[in-house]
């Protein structure tokens, strides 16, 4: 008689939502860099700009660009610098607030938003060519419910606790 195996039974790989977002988001964050690779724009550097073209005012402080591209402060912060030096953008005195600065698009990066833009709606219709335009719209409304925009991440929590 055999022992039965006491290791727990494991579902495959395709049926585990976290793998399956995880490997999606990682095929779609490398096409992405490709698409770009024009710009000289990484994924999150695109973000960026997109997150203050999307603004309304045009201008954002870094905790607000940090919160709209879901990254922690310390990330935030280098990709604004590098942004910053490469001449995307430019950052000047947040007049309701003096210990805070405002971040807005250069002219460079405001004439470089539309390629962005084009570049990520290019790929999203690529990744959801074999689905129907009611599919792509239950997984947008599916997805927006779990990204639960503004949620801070653990290491956004685990910063302010600081």
């Amino acid at each position: 008689m055999q022992t039965p195996d006491p290791r727990p039974r494991l579902a495959p790989h395709n049926a585990d939502i976290g793998y399956l977002l995880n490997r999606v988001t990682r095929r779609l964050r490398l096409r992405l860099a490709d698409a770009l690779a024009d710009t000289g724009l990484t994924p999150q550097q695109a973000a960026v700009l997109l997150a203050l073209a999307r603004s309304d005012a045009g201008r954002l402080t870094p905790s607000a660009i940090a919160i709209a591209i879901d990254a922690d402060q310390a990330t935030a912060s280098g990709l604004l610098e590098r942004l910053s030096r490469d001449g995307w953008l430019e950052s000047g005195p947040n007049p309701s607030d003096r210990r805070s600065r405002l971040i807005t698009l250069t002219p460079a990066a405001e004439e470089a938003v539309p390629r962005v833009l084009a570049a990520a709606d290019a790929v999203t219709a690529e990744a959801t060519a074999s689905l129907t335009a009611e599919e792509v719209s239950t997984l947008t409304a599916l997805l927006s419910r779990l990204a639960v925009p503004g949620e801070p991440t653990a290491s956004a929590r685990a910063e302010a606790a600081r």
